[in-house]
């Protein structure tokens, strides 16, 4: 038995979910996928931020796999806004963003 480790990023250019896979050197027995770190940000410069979320989930083993879930949400306190009520409104909840993850596997020994 051994441990291994596979980094992976992630980025968004709007809210959404991603398919992640770590492939390893042999079967893996047990493994989890870690958020490591993430950075947000809109690409226009005054925003109330409403909600912000970055998640790894439903990790799947199979055989020499590791695959998951990345999932990126960031939405401006100004939502609501339609084309009518500002010229402006398509951008207005244009955010980015960047999803470091880390999987981390028990592999059996060669």
């Amino acid at each position: 038995m051994s441990t291994e480790f596979r980094n992976r990023n992630f980025s968004f250019g709007s809210p959404g979910t991603q398919q992640g896979r770590a492939q390893f050197t042999n079967t893996v027995r047990n493994a989890a996928a870690c958020l490591q770190g993430f950075d947000v940000s809109f690409e226009r410069k005054d925003h109330h931020l409403k909600q912000t979320s970055a998640e790894v989930r439903n990790v799947r083993v199979e055989e020499t796999d590791v695959t998951y879930d990345v999932v990126f949400n960031l939405i401006d306190d100004d939502a609501f806004l339609t084309a009518d009520q500002s010229p402006d409104a398509e951008f207005f909840n244009q955010g980015n963003g960047e999803i470091n993850v880390i999987v981390i596997a028990d592999v059996e020994a060669r």
